[in-house]
């Protein structure tokens, strides 16, 4: 079994390997390097395959893993299991993950390999995968991992546990299907904002990339938020501008047309500017394309209301305390390997098998 320090360093390793990918393509360095050209194919090819993953989306998401991977934030992450030190038996986990977010299943990855037991994954769209990629070069900086990564066509029969994300439309039957095996299932969770009442129109754009990177997909995504009286929408719609260029793709255009045919029909009043749907509104479940808002009155009661639905909250974006645990405007998708989805936590998951 390969030592939880040399787990620790191949990961900060593979961190490092990613941030100089980040580094070269923000200078738009074009050197030929054999290092880079798998990763480089794959990037710019990956929206053929799933017209989500678009190349800025991905290079995003490599950025934002090239910072969690870093040997502090490993070794710090390490630290909350004192378990990782004790030899554990190393067991078969299978990652279902999601399919329409850059790196999706990777945090899954990252904790079965730091916990030294085994991954099995499975490439469903093409020969070239972001992950797939991503995890032969971890192999390459530690040989030792080769016997934990598995990439199969078929899953075995024999499988220890599963790491599985499931749509909500799908939630009643993959939970199902999956009773009778030891699994984690993790459903659709969503990121809430709360403005105060002396916010300004920084914090909205600092907002923009916590509401619109990945398409809004992602658990972390900012997808209601909480406004106080003096909110208008007039006072949001210019900040976050930068992203119009979204209206350009053709499954999210098609998603925000149908739900905006489906409010007219429906006589339900909302606001839009061609690619954000605003809505009133106070359901947890939001649309693609859409962004729902709520206001509040009170503090107390709108503190109350988050702990009431922290079962459908991933975080909540604040500037300032609320008494609860909140991030930063901006620092939706920065968080740390300890945030798991849906607050699902899979390192205890798997220290306890």
């Amino acid at each position: 079994m390969i030592s939880l320090e040399k787990r620790i360093a191949a990961l900060a390793k593979l961190g490092s390997w990613l941030k100089n990918y980040g580094i070269r393509k923000a200078q738009s360095v074009h050197e030929d390097n054999s290092q880079w050209t798998e990763l480089d194919t794959i990037v710019r090819n990956h929206h053929i395959y799933n017209h989500w993953l678009i190349e800025p989306f991905v290079e995003k998401a490599i950025e934002h893993w090239a910072e969690r991977l870093s040997f502090p934030s490993i070794q710090l992450f390490a630290t909350r299991y004192p378990e990782l030190e004790n030899k554990q038996p190393t067991i078969s986990i299978v990652v279902i993950p999601k399919k329409n977010i850059p790196l999706a299943g990777f945090h899954d990855a990252v904790c079965i390999l730091l916990a030294g037991h085994r991954l099995f994954a499975r490439n469903n769209n093409h020969e070239l995968d972001l992950l797939q990629c991503i995890t032969y070069k971890l192999i390459t900086i530690e040989p030792a991992f080769e016997e934990l990564i598995c990439w199969v066509d078929t899953f075995p029969k024999s499988t220890d546990a599963y790491l599985v994300h499931s749509k909500p439309e799908e939630d009643a039957a993959i939970k199902q299907y999956f009773s009778a095996k030891c699994s984690l299932i993790r459903s659709k969770c969503i990121s809430v904002a709360v403005l105060k009442t002396d916010f300004k129109s920084q914090e909205i754009e600092a907002l923009s990339g916590d509401i619109l990177d990945f398409f809004g997909q992602s658990d972390h995504n900012v997808r209601k938020i909480y406004v106080p009286a003096n909110f208008h929408v007039e006072q949001f719609y210019p900040f976050i501008e930068s992203y119009a260029w979204m209206q350009q793709n053709n499954r999210y255009a098609n998603n925000f047309d149908y739900h905006r045919s489906i409010f007219l029909m429906d006589r339900m009043e909302f606001f839009e500017n061609g690619f954000l749907i605003l809505r009133e509104s106070a359901e947890m479940h939001v649309p693609i394309g859409c962004l729902y808002f709520e206001y509040y009155t009170s503090m107390v009661d709108l503190t109350e209301k988050l702990c009431t639905h922290k079962h459908q909250i991933q975080q909540v974006i604040c500037k300032s305390d609320l008494g609860i645990d909140t991030m930063l405007p901006g620092s939706a998708h920065n968080y740390p390997l300890w945030n798991f989805d849906d607050n699902q936590d899979v390192m205890s998951f798997l220290l306890k098998r």
